[in-house]
């Protein structure tokens, strides 16, 4: 936080400016509006004012104004006139002509005078109209957005003091935040080491029932500095599985069919929880058989009341104690193996189960001994 000081510093000074910015002009659209119109007005003034100057330096042309030439014209018909009466006539229509256009040429000159245009004072108009745009392309598009962003600057300076006493109030604060969490964590390890002991005679315990009695587990809780949401605790399961070995990390256990086993002891001790609402065992019933197998199938039955459980296994005393029975088998064709999976009904299940017990040749007293392992089931 306190590195970043020189950020927050670069922060507070943008602030700073954008807010001068703002205060710099009048942040209202009537104003805006007042402007913009102002500048309409000039700009039509002075194209009024250039067409007026182009028809008055027209009229005053010595080649082209339209008034010398008429009178020029009258002088040379004003020499002919007693020769022929029609060209009295014609002189009279010019001389009207030329009455009008000199009171059109009176009438465009005070046009002049109505209209207002200084390019000082345009400019000053332009510059604001510039101004008013660039305001709301900085800050939301509209004058309506630039005041709602200058009202929170103005929160933002009038919010809890300077710089420097935020910096000083979070690193208090941050302060305290940290001596909760480490209080709180400790109480949490402690709980944590009691509750240790106590799983691992529960968890050696179910090793023992199913067929693990040379097996044990230990729960190591190192503690470290590290900030993390479950605390300042590291956990580790370590087992052994044979007499005279060493302690070694659950995670490099070779046997799928040991890990299986102890994640099931794990399982039933933690069998309250919510962890894991879906538990799947590989070859879980690897070496055993007899009571053994049926005790294991007892214990997948119990935690099965809990949470959802998949077992793949090859022992009747496991498969007849489960609610649903799948059955796995290869199909092969000419170009390929295609793993299948059917779901049995009873009957199907009842002959698969005798297989399970007889191998091969389902007997007429498998079939009943597999129906005796279903209804104890």
């Amino acid at each position: 936080m306190v590195s970043n000081a020189e950020f927050y510093s670069d922060k507070l000074n943008l602030y700073k400016f954008q807010l001068e910015e703002l205060d710099s002009i009048n942040l209202d659209s009537n104003e805006e509006i007042k402007i913009n119109e102002v500048y309409k007005k000039y700009v039509n003034s002075k194209e009024v004012i250039d067409t007026v100057n182009q028809y008055l330096d027209l009229n005053n042309s010595a080649s082209c104004s339209p008034i010398d030439n008429i009178e020029k014209s009258i002088k040379l018909l004003r020499k002919h006139q007693s020769v022929d009466k029609d060209i009295n006539k014609t002189i009279s229509r010019l001389e009207e002509i030329l009455i009008d256009l000199k009171d059109i040429k009176d009438d465009v000159s005070n046009l002049e005078s109505k209209y207002y245009f200084d390019a000082e004072d345009n400019k000053i108009v332009e510059d604001k109209i510039l101004q008013y745009e660039e305001i709301k392309r900085k800050y939301g598009g509209s004058i309506e957005s630039a005041i709602k962003y200058k009202q929170n600057l103005i929160e933002e300076f009038e919010d809890g003091g300077s710089f420097e006493e935020k910096i000083k109030l979070l690193k208090e604060k941050k302060q305290l935040s940290e001596e909760d969490y480490l209080a709180k964590s400790k109480e949490l390890s402690k709980i944590r080491r009691k509750a240790s002991l106590e799983m691992e005679v529960k968890i050696n315990d179910y090793l023992s029932k199913v067929d693990m009695t040379d097996s044990k587990i230990k729960i190591l809780i190192n503690s470290d500095s590290e900030y993390r949401d479950s605390g300042i605790d590291r956990c580790e399961i370590y087992v052994i599985t044979n007499k005279g070995e060493k302690y070694k990390p659950l995670a490099e256990i070779a046997s799928g069919g040991e890990i299986s086993r102890i994640m099931l002891s794990i399982s039933l001790v933690l069998n309250n929880s919510n962890v894991d609402n879906t538990l799947i065992f590989d070859e879980v019933d690897t070496g055993i058989s007899g009571s053994t197998a049926s005790s294991m199938g007892d214990l997948l039955k119990n935690l099965s009341s809990k949470k959802q459980l998949i077992a793949i296994t090859h022992l009747p005393q496991i498969a007849s104690k489960a609610d649903s029975h799948l059955y796995i088998y290869k199909k092969t064709d000419r170009l390929r193996s295609v793993s299948k999976l059917k779901k049995l009904n009873s009957e199907e299940r009842r002959h698969e189960i005798a297989r399970m017990l007889s191998g091969k040749q389902v007997t007429e007293h498998s079939l009943k001994q597999a129906e005796r392992f279903i209804i104890d089931g």
